[in-house]
């Protein structure tokens, strides 16, 4: 079973406190605590740099317990200060399927319209008798 903690609000010195005393209660005390940790982070408003450090303590923690940590439903506010901190690709973040597969979908119709612009803008193939003259000369 998992373990969820929902913060709420800004995840700012105060709410970092709050959710420091949830872990406190929920993972510190229980030293057969669930190997996996969720953090549901869609009240979340916005988080500072106390709350981006507790959850990097958090991770360290999960990792030293051989457990997993989630960040769930960040909203796009969090998501912005955790693209911002560089710290995405530290984190296992997980949001909506539907905001994941718009996203799916975005990023196809992007590609899509990449290869057919690479197709318009590519240059001619020469024939081959070009190709030969300009290679003898």
């Amino acid at each position: 079973m998992a373990i969820v903690l929902r913060p709420q609000g800004k995840l700012d010195l105060i709410g970092a406190g709050r959710l420091q005393h949830d872990v406190n209660r929920y993972i510190l005390s229980n030293k057969h605590a669930s190997p996996l940790w969720i953090v549901d982070l869609s009240q979340v408003k916005t988080i500072s740099h106390a709350g981006l450090l507790l959850l990097t303590r958090l991770q360290r923690l999960a990792e030293k317990r051989r457990s997993r940590l989630i960040l769930q439903h960040p909203t796009a506010a969090v998501r912005a200060i955790f693209e911002a901190a560089l710290v995405t690709e530290y984190f296992e973040v997980q949001g909506d399927e539907d905001e994941e597969a718009r996203s799916d979908r975005s990023e196809e119709a992007t590609d899509e319209a990449l290869r057919r612009d690479r197709r318009r803008i590519s240059p001619r193939k020469k024939s081959r008798s070009q190709a030969t003259t300009s290679s003898t000369r």
